[in-house]
């Protein structure tokens, strides 16, 4: 099936997807894969970034059909950048996961105010720009961007519901990039790069048999602490999080753009909470070479002891994004959405709408079974 207004099918989906999750054991794959996110979105360019929080200096950036000449100045306009979006805070408003696009932000008559516009945007014939925060950390924050040319009209419903849903795939392999802290792995590398990441790192088939753990996952399986190796498998406290982490394994007939939730599995430990991060090996040639026996690997993103609250739980869990979270935690203590749009100070309607996804995130059907889920994930 064709997704309206583009040439993406699910296959052509799940190959993007593909690509994206190549990228966190290999980034040096991003800009091939820029080249097949824009060419399947009609952008005429388009930037993989990590920038300082403070100056929108870029730490990391990777691009797709920007010239030489224009890429090399880029790192001159990062304040313009920012002012062009709105500004600080209009940037650190802006939802993670949720594309954003320019002539929606920022009326397209205050766009010449900036050097940004005169001397980049302007002479490339760029008409607007869409760009979608994957993380935001508390010195820096990483995005996408991407351009759409003059000649290719205005950019659509279309074209932001697809970097809609490939924006949780590439917040996962941007975390576990992280992680593991490379620039590209081979099969005769890979075994010796998470032996040596001070990450836990657990390849699993597809029954959670552990294949391979790194010194590291070993160190965290010997704490029986939130994860346990029971004859072999791979075991989690509670059914739900060991159902979703099945939900993220490859199975024969699932194709890797429906897997499970990207934004991770939340884990309550006596040493502080956990997030297991989940990347299917089996779907990618590349990925596949590196570990034939293995279906995944689940990477284990420790935090400092604290106590995990049933909405951050349910925020991992799901998928979340923070104004359902918000929406979740009203909900939870038996307010109406009407009560929790007054209490959140937003419309109805913007509530109603967060509820219908939280009941499509959570296989819930009821504002009672929203609020016993929570009840169950008070850790």
């Amino acid at each position: 099936m064709v997704l309206a207004g583009t040439s993406i099918d699910a296959t052509a989906l799940s190959r993007l997807v593909g690509m994206v999750y190549d990228c966190a054991l290999d980034p040096l794959r991003w800009e091939d894969t820029l080249a097949e996110l824009r060419g399947a979105l009609r952008f005429s360019n388009a930037m993989f970034t990590i920038w300082t929080a403070a100056s929108g200096r870029p730490l990391l950036n990777v691009t797709s059909g920007i010239a030489p000449d224009y890429a090399a100045r880029l790192s001159e306009f990062g304040p313009a950048i920012i002012e062009q979006w709105g500004g600080p805070a209009a940037i650190g408003a802006f939802e993670i996961g949720e594309p954003q696009v320019l002539s929606r932000v920022r009326s397209a008559i205050e766009w010449p105010d900036s050097s940004y516009f005169h001397e980049w945007i302007a002479p490339q014939g760029i008409s607007d720009l869409m760009a979608v925060a994957i993380t935001r950390e508390r010195d820096n924050y990483c995005s996408v961007g991407f351009a759409r040319h003059v000649s290719d009209g205005p950019i659509g419903g279309a074209e932001i519901d697809l970097v809609r849903l490939l924006a949780p795939h590439i917040r996962r392999a941007a975390a576990i990039s992280r992680m593991l802290d490379i620039s590209a792995v081979t099969t005769a590398t890979f075994a010796a790069t998470l032996d040596a990441a001070p990450t836990p790192i657990l390849l699993v088939d597809e029954a959670l048999e552990i294949v391979h753990a790194n010194r590291s996952g070993h160190d965290l399986l010997s704490e029986d602490d939130g994860l346990r190796e029971v004859r072999g498998r791979l075991v989690l406290p509670t059914p739900s999080q060991s159902q979703a982490l099945e939900a993220l394994l490859p199975h024969a007939g699932r194709q890797e753009s429906g897997l499970g939730n990207p934004g991770g599995i939340a884990l309550q430990r006596r040493a502080g909470p956990a997030v297991l991060h989940v990347l299917p090996l089996r779907y990618s040639p590349f990925r596949a070479s590196l570990a034939p026996r293995a279906a995944a690997a689940v990477f284990v993103a420790v935090g400092p002891a604290r106590q995990l609250s049933a909405g951050d739980a349910l925020a991992a869990l799901y998928g979340l994004t923070p104004a359902e979270t918000r929406v979740l935690a009203a909900i939870a203590t038996g307010a109406t959405p009407a009560e929790a749009a007054r209490q959140l100070g937003v419309g109805l309607g913007t509530t109603r709408t967060h509820l219908l996804r939280l009941f499509a995130k959570t296989s819930t059907h009821r504002q009672a079974e929203l609020m016993r889920l929570a009840a169950s994930l008070s850790l």
